[in-house]
């Protein structure tokens, strides 16, 4: 029997030397949600970024914002 590691993401990131390709494709496998709770975490993050005070933002700019959101989240998650 194969004994799995509790974290796969980390897994990959401490052989990604030895198996770059494998390790980037794990990433990307790994990386997306199985649910729609990250749609609903998307909009509820939404309310921080346009709120009263912020009516006036293009759409291009509240993209901007929840990608870099997004990706301050997605380094934490792979600095565990």
């Amino acid at each position: 029997m194969v004994d799995f590691p509790e974290n796969v993401l980390k897994f990959w990131k401490d052989r990604a030397s030895e198996y770059p390709s494998l390790s980037m494709l794990s990433h990307r496998y790994f990386s997306i949600p199985s649910s729609t709770s990250a749609v609903e975490i998307s909009f509820g993050e939404l309310k921080f970024i346009v709120n009263d005070r912020r009516t006036n933002l293009s759409a291009s700019s509240i993209s901007n914002m929840m990608v870099n959101r997004s990706l301050l989240n997605y380094k934490d998650l792979i600095s565990l």
